[in-house]
């Protein structure tokens, strides 16, 4: 199940330079995980898999933003621009501090073309706990039925999110 399929004007277009992420600005060569890994962490009893789309520094601590995935799609919103009834697709995202980051493997790196990725909301976690708890909750706002782009300026509170294939982003 994905989003609405009404699509915005510029779908196959770049992200506007605002909702961008910091590809190409920090170097993470050095760093425990790089931009598009893809990674697994088990954490008490769910296997959660989540793609390493943004980094940020603060003073010495490294945040890593994760994008779940649930079944190959990632976890993201639709939100409106304008109001002709067009939305922008972006994604969501939990920042953990990579000192609570402990049980996890990489994967495998992916190609992403980070262009098209931009973030849509943010977590912070400081633990593996509260990695569950965003992908929980993320799992739960995602069975509600998505409001129409066109529906979503005149409502007080639109179902925006919603998942998104993850060949969206490559």
């Amino acid at each position: 199940m994905n989003c609405n399929t009404k699509t915005s004007k510029e779908e196959n277009n770049n992200v506007a330079e605002i909702f961008r992420t910091n590809y190409g600005k920090i170097n993470d060569k050095k760093l425990r995980l790089k931009f598009g890994d893809l990674i697994e962490l088990k954490i008490q009893d769910k296997t959660i898999r989540a793609i390493v789309l943004d980094i940020q520094q603060e003073n010495t601590d490294n945040w890593f933003g994760l994008c779940f995935l649930n079944n190959n799609q990632l976890f993201g919103r639709r939100i409106p621009q304008g109001f002709d009834g067009d939305c922008i697709d972006l994604l969501d995202f939990t920042f953990i501090n990579e000192k609570g980051l402990k049980t996890y493997k990489i994967l495998k790196s992916i190609k992403i073309d980070f262009e098209k990725v931009g973030f849509g909301s943010d977590s912070p976690a400081i633990n593996e706990n509260e990695i569950l708890r965003d992908y929980k909750e993320g799992i739960e706002k995602r069975k509600q039925k998505e409001t129409p782009c066109e529906k979503k300026i005149s409502k007080l509170d639109p179902v925006n999110e919603c998942y998104f294939p993850i060949t969206k982003i490559e």
